[in-house]
């Protein structure tokens, strides 16, 4: 049996992790503890000592979507805000804040971040965590972070995989 050659281009980019241990965050940002995958394709690096997600593969870089959510509880002191940062390789990304109140006496809040940004072969994304006010304690298996690239190159899942030629007409 003869077969016709095909250019099959990868999935589309993915990853999906959590933390699963609570640790203690102040007023010094500090980086989300991403411990456990959900699912990742070949296109990152994660390296979990230090929180770092990295695009490894030139062919994937492009605009990719990110949602990251992290829950917090203060058992004692004033009410505060913990705050939830993005960072693209060690700057604070524009758009990449998000806030959630906690209030004092066992209180717990999630701020979630959804932002889009493009990345390059070699970049890297990571999270911070803060508190403006005293110390919270991250809640157990309560930070989330997803990412997705976004197909931006006449992707067409009805063709098995396949990068459609955008000079190509369909018919309506």
């Amino acid at each position: 049996m003869v077969r016709a050659a095909r250019n099959i281009y990868p999935a589309i980019p993915y990853v999906g992790m959590y933390g699963s241990a609570s640790f203690t965050i102040t007023t010094t940002p500090q980086i989300l503890t991403l411990d456990h995958y959900c699912f990742s394709t070949s296109h990152f690096i994660v390296d979990v000592g230090n929180g770092r997600i990295t695009l490894k593969r030139g062919k994937s870089s492009g605009i990719f979507r990110f949602f990251a959510s992290c829950s917090a509880i203060k058992a004692t002191g004033n009410p505060s805000y913990i705050s939830l940062q993005m960072f693209k390789n060690g700057v604070a990304c524009t758009c990449g804040l998000a806030y959630g109140y906690v209030g004092a006496g066992n209180d717990n809040s999630t701020a979630v971040l959804i932002v889009c940004t493009e990345l390059s072969q070699g970049d890297y994304i990571e999270f911070k965590v803060t508190t403006d006010d005293g110390t919270a304690t991250v809640i157990d298996d309560a930070v989330r972070v997803i990412v997705e690239g976004i197909p931006m190159a006449g992707w067409d899942n009805k063709r098995g995989g396949n990068k459609r030629n955008i000079i190509e007409k369909e018919a309506f």
